[in-house]
């Protein structure tokens, strides 16, 4: 890992429990990667995981899109670059390119949203200057933000999904990514179209925590597949995704 004096970029190795069972990355594991590398330069700049915690501050992702032009396969060697690209309001933005050593472009571009927010609490919080010690450099991996995500009128399918022990982080609540993972497994068109998927977009709304039970809905509508997590217990909206498709073999 090293600084690019704005950015950082580190180096990762794909190894087997990244991927699937046609060997190529899970996108929850890509989306991992990203979560790792932007936790690593944040706390580079002095305002990270260690260093905002003394001060009851946590940065919470709330937006996440993936395009994928390549997935990255078992043993390949991936060189993932991050910066912060700009303060607005209460959020913060982060983009992210991923390459697979040896090849020029990149195979992933990336663009996502955070909040900082009260630990206890869990309010947002403002973003006031001197916690810009991440360098907004103003460039694009991918030129939009996160935007909004259809709602589900109608669905193709429904599962129930309990939280267990694994799900959960550090903060204690279920990790971002394994948001992700649940709109995969609820899916069996996605699973075996898994090679074909070109982007996946995600909005975090709610927490969730262990022994809470998720309603994820999914809808197929044409060469996108929507999804709505919903906590039976609150019935507050979880989460809202979007997984679009290269290509739809029906």
């Amino acid at each position: 890992m090293e600084s690019t004096g704005t950015g950082w970029i580190s180096n990762y190795r794909v190894h087997s429990f990244h991927c699937n069972n046609r060997s190529i990355m899970r996108v929850s594991s890509i989306a991992k990667y990203l979560q790792e590398i932007a936790w690593e330069h944040a706390e580079s700049c002095g305002a990270g995981y260690h260093s905002l915690l003394p001060r009851n501050l946590l940065w919470i992702l709330y937006g996440l899109k993936i395009e994928i032009n390549t997935f990255p396969e078992w043993n390949d060697d991936l060189i993932i670059e991050t910066w912060g690209k700009k303060y607005e309001k209460l959020f913060a933005y982060r983009d992210f390119k991923i390459s697979i050593e040896g090849r020029a472009e990149p195979c992933i571009k990336a663009t996502s949203t955070w909040l900082l927010v009260d630990s206890v609490t869990h309010r947002p919080q403002r973003i006031t200057p001197e916690l810009h010690k991440i360098p907004a450099l103003g460039k694009d991996a991918l030129p939009e933000k996160p935007g909004s995500i259809d709602s589900i009128h109608t669905q193709d399918g429904a599962e129930l999904r309990k939280v267990v022990f694994s799900d959960i982080d550090i903060y204690n609540h279920v990790n971002n990514t394994s948001y992700i993972q649940y709109c995969i497994d609820s899916s069996p068109y996605l699973q075996e179209n898994t090679g074909n998927i070109a982007s996946f977009d995600i909005r975090f709304i709610q927490e969730s925590h262990l022994g809470d039970e998720l309603l994820i809905k999914y809808c197929n509508s044409g060469q996108k597949i929507l999804f709505f997590g919903e906590n039976t217990r609150t019935g507050k909206e979880v989460f809202r995704a979007c997984a679009g498709l290269k290509l739809v073999n029906r």
